[in-house]
């Protein structure tokens, strides 16, 4: 017990209360501070995903890719590696110290008009899927609006990127590009 002075008597259970207070404080404290770091981190992740520099595959007006859906009906093709008409490989784009990820896969024409297409984009020997999308064509050529969004994880650099696709109808075929970008590898 500790006597003030002043009238004010504080037993020892009030400076217990008082001491753990302070403690807590400190505590909550050190976790707002610790909250605050990793919101910073994020928002560094959030600005390197949302403001980048915006690559094409491929990249000359040209070129085309047009992968070929597997056989029989709405079964798989073999994976293959994703290749332009001219021979340009997607990993070609791929720079030391830095990994891919892909942003969009647009659909600009197909051999069938009304089928559903779905497409998967893998990397690696083990074929290690990053992303799905399935498409639907129209009765005319596809225009920018049939754009799938992608948020797939990265594509570690110096791996072959592969796609398989199937269709409602065997065989058919899609004429597609890709939006990515490129980010520095963590150190």
């Amino acid at each position: 017990m500790i006597n003030l002075n002043t009238g004010v008597v504080l037993t020892q259970t009030v400076i217990n209360n008082i001491t753990e207070t302070d403690e807590r404080v400190t505590n909550i404290q050190t976790e707002i501070n610790n909250v605050q770091t990793n919101i910073t981190g994020l928002d560094d992740e959030i600005d390197k995903e949302f403001h980048h520099d915006t690559q094409i595959f491929p990249e000359q007006s040209n070129y085309t890719w047009v992968p070929t859906a597997g056989s029989p009906n709405n079964t798989y093709g073999d994976w293959a590696e994703i290749i332009d008409s001219n021979s340009i490989t997607l990993q070609s784009k791929d720079v030391v110290g830095y990994h891919l990820h892909i942003s969009a896969v647009v659909l600009e024409d197909a051999s069938v008009k009304d089928k559903v297409y779905t497409i998967e984009i893998a990397y690696g020997d083990n074929k290690t899927p990053i992303t799905a999308a399935r498409f639907m064509t129209g009765n005319t050529k596809e225009g920018a609006a049939n754009s799938t969004k992608v948020r797939a994880e990265h594509i570690p650099h110096g791996e072959q990127i592969f796609y398989r696709l199937q269709c409602e109808t065997a065989g058919a075929t899609c004429q597609l590009h890709l939006r990515f970008h490129i980010d520095p590898e963590e150190e």
